[in-house]
């Protein structure tokens, strides 16, 4: 059965509880195990640096520690640029343009109906009168006021003449709408590159609601001086209706044309950014970006690094900072959960089990020790795959039986198994290879006698270490099977050697669990359980009527924890030491007085005193167990066996002696109790019940025939009243466990007081004369 280590024992008057500071340490222990495994099992101290430079040599072979992306920024830069150059630049011809202009004719038209009379004068003589002149100058304002364009006095003149004339109207709006519609005009004087572009498929012409009124080329593009000019001489030279003797109109229409005439074709700088960015997009990304993951060869041994090698390195040093932050985070928060589980997994399924430093220590040391070799072992033998073989996973999983029990230690082995594949980079093989070992470890320790059992697990687990390399490996490749490979070999013999080797770990942890810590183990209990151990012969020489009624605890208390499937070895070896500080003072103990006299030693004491010598058995026995370095579970029996429970006869003694007026102090209940705590756990609750039984026993049991009635009615009392005084309420005993009890007394006590036949006495045989 495992053995727990437990917190020193409670010896404060009962209530007061325990010390508040106890799961405070218990937390900090935890987080000084986590910080450590962290540190064992994530790359912070062990990163390699790199310092290479292009077209040197790799001194050895090197792979990405992590999944790193490569982007090329020079030859991304090429490619976006290429893509960039492929697109043309956009422009936007304003199909609209015409008809605004066009608008704009008509309100000047429309501006010469409502200033100029219809019966003003427009002969040349009459033109020039005080009154026309006056027309003319507010036609003038009213047209740069509405139009924003300055027209000359001969230009005013020639739209009042022709203010009715529908065909010079007309031959405005032909003009505009040629030229806005079937040249292009661009606003400043980039027509020629536009041009040029268009001639060299960089640029397209887009129009404004996907209309396309005609065929356009580069040669019909003009800026706007030379469409207000150029253009407009074109138009009337080659498409205008005026005749060559309509020299006014003319030039009127020159002026007003001239002056009218927009920019039709603009720049989309929006649209060219938007086609520019889907080129890009569409840049292929594996043409730049080269995706190692972890463990990629990044390198080969004495390989010369090319420029994109160098690349890598350059990437895996810049993004190391970013995860190694983020891998000691993640690696924290896994180690956590894990140990969380394992402790709420202990608090739910073993209730004996406190949390407590001491207790933390017996889950974490082992977790840290098997982990640091692990990561020693790696260290040493960085490029040999057997160094993952190598973990002491076996070690941890026997010391977790050994120290916890066998599911807690099989959780604690997958959990090491686990946080060493943090350190191969996830090795399936190296991972499974501990879980077999470490399982067929466990499994064969399930009990546990002697330590060369301990070398028999780790025997075990060597040749389930290579069998599972061997399987694993044939796995991988099949081929294998057809031929001898004395690489497999060699693995295999390093993993039956690594099981051999966790058998010797196993053995001198527990050396240091047992010594320093004072766990009390199987094999420890085992040891202490002997006849022969110092304590035990000072018990049997200085109090042997102690010695006596505690080999018959033992027998009573070891029959009950095996009839409810409690520690036995853990309450036998209790039971051999929970009376040891009687030897302090033992001629004041029933069990020890031969002599008439020493049965009298409490007469001549008051009864308050006498009860303090009792319970002073308690404390001096704490000590004894102190200084002879038992493990504290065992010296939890000492205080707990008596709990607080009342010193009936010395309490009953100093109630006569008030009610007799021999005294007149009043009678104190609590100064005749023992100070506790009540017992813990199962195991010491079991040696209470068989303490008081088997002294209850010894004390009326003396008849020379004992009926099984009065046995069954002793201890069913017994138990009643420990029961009744409430000594069992902390413990985990349940009304089932004290009918199994009670029947165990029973049984053992019937032995015990087993009848016998009277032998008659012998007589005299007469003698024939």
């Amino acid at each position: 059965m495992p053995a727990v280590s437990s917190r020193a024992p409670d010896t404060r008057p009962p209530g007061t509880g325990r010390s508040p500071s106890q799961p405070v340490l218990a937390t900090l222990s935890v987080l000084v195990h986590v910080f450590i495994i962290v540190v064992l099992i994530s790359p912070t101290l062990y990163f390699e640096e790199w310092s290479y430079e292009g077209d040197t040599a790799a001194a050895h072979e090197i792979r990405a520690p992590f999944t790193v992306r490569v982007v090329d920024e020079e030859r991304r830069e090429a490619l976006e640029e290429e893509a960039r150059e492929t697109v043309p630049r956009v422009y936007v011809m304003d199909a609209s343009a015409a008809s605004r202009a066009i608008e704009r004719v008509d309100q000047a038209l429309q501006t010469v109906g409502e200033i100029i009379p219809e019966d003003m004068p427009l002969s040349s003589p009459e033109i020039n009168t005080p009154g026309a002149g006056e027309h003319l100058e507010a036609l003038d304002r009213a047209i740069h006021r509405r139009l924003g364009i300055d027209l000359t006095r001969a230009t005013l003149v020639t739209l009042v003449r022709n203010q009715r004339d529908e065909q010079f109207h007309e031959e405005l709006r032909r003009a505009l709408r040629h030229l806005l519609s079937e040249r292009g005009i661009e606003a400043s004087d980039r027509a020629q590159m536009l041009m040029d572009l268009l001639k060299e498929d960089r640029a397209v012409i887009d129009f404004e609601g996907g209309a396309r009124p005609f065929e356009f080329d580069g040669s019909r593009i003009l800026n706007r001086n030379e469409a207000a000019t150029g253009g407009v001489d074109e138009y009337l030279a080659s498409h205008s209706l005026l005749g060559a003797d309509e020299r006014d109109e003319r030039s009127a229409l020159r002026e007003i044309v001239g002056a009218l005439v927009t920019a039709n074709i603009r720049a989309d700088v929006d649209e060219t950014a938007r086609r520019v960015a889907r080129a890009i997009a569409s840049v292929d990304e594996s043409a730049y970006v080269t995706t190692y993951r972890r463990g990629d060869l990044v390198a080969g041994s004495r390989e010369r690094l090319g420029r994109q090698q160098v690349l890598a390195l350059r990437e895996i040093e810049r993004q190391k900072p970013y995860y190694l932050v983020f891998n000691f985070i993640g690696n924290a928060a896994l180690v956590v959960a894990l140990l969380v589980f394992l402790i709420i997994y202990l608090r739910r399924f073993r209730t004996d089990w406190a949390f407590n430093t001491a207790n933390v220590n017996v889950i974490g040391l082992p977790l840290v020790l098997t982990l640091a070799l692990g990561r020693v072992f790696l260290l040493l033998l960085p490029n040999e795959p057997i160094a993952g073989y190598l973990f002491p996973a076996a070690a941890l999983g026997m010391l977790g039986v050994i120290l916890v029990g066998p599911r807690v230690g099989l959780l604690m082995m997958f959990s090491g198994c686990c946080l060493f594949g943090f350190m191969t980079q996830m090795n399936f093989q190296f991972t499974m290879v501990g879980i077999t070992g470490g399982s067929a470890a466990v499994c064969s320790l399930l009990t546990i006698r002697r330590r060369r059992d301990i070398l028999r697990a780790g025997l075990i687990a060597g040749l389930a270490n290579a069998a599972a390399i061997l399987v694993l490996r044939f796995v991988d490749n099949p081929a294998l099977l057809f031929f001898t490979n004395r690489t497999i070999l060699h693995q295999m013999g390093w993993g039956l050697g690594n099981g051999l080797a966790c058998a010797m770990i196993t053995l001198m942890a527990l050396v240091v669990f047992e010594s320093i810590f004072r766990v009390a183990t199987d094999l420890s209990l085992i040891e202490l359980t002997s006849l022969k151990t110092p304590l035990m012969r000072d018990l049997e020489e200085k109090t042997p009527g102690t010695y006596q009624h505690t080999l018959n605890v033992s027998k009573l208390a070891e029959s009950a924890a095996e009839a409810i499937g409690a520690n036995y070895l853990l309450v036998r070896a209790g039971a051999h030491y929970h009376d040891i500080g009687k030897m302090v003072k033992p001629k004041y103990f029933t069990e020890n007085q031969a002599t008439a006299e020493e049965r009298r030693i409490h007469q001549k004491l008051a009864p308050s005193l006498s009860a303090l010598i009792i319970k002073e058995h308690v404390k001096k026995g704490i000590e004894l167990a102190r200084a002879h370095r038992l493990p504290e579970r065992l010296i939890d029996f000492i205080p707990q066996h008596h709990g607080t429970s009342l010193i009936r006869y010395f309490h009953t003694e100093a109630q006569r002696r008030f009610a007799m007026g021999d005294t007149a102090d009043p009678v104190r209940e609590e100064e005749f109790r023992y100070p506790g705590p009540k017992p813990q756990y199962v195991e010491t609750a079991i040696l209470m019940l068989a303490d008081a039984v088997e002294a209850t026993a010894t004390a009326k049991l003396t008849g020379t025939t004992v009926r099984r009635d009065d046995v069954e009615r002793l201890v069913r009392d017994t138990i009643r009243e420990k029961f009744n005084d409430g000594q069992l309420d902390e413990c985990n005993l349940t009304m089932s466990d004290l009918n199994r009890i009670r029947e165990s007394f029973v049984k053992t006590l019937l032995a015990r007081y087993h009848q016998r036949i009277d032998y008659p006495e012998s007589q005299p045989l007469a003698v024939r004369a």
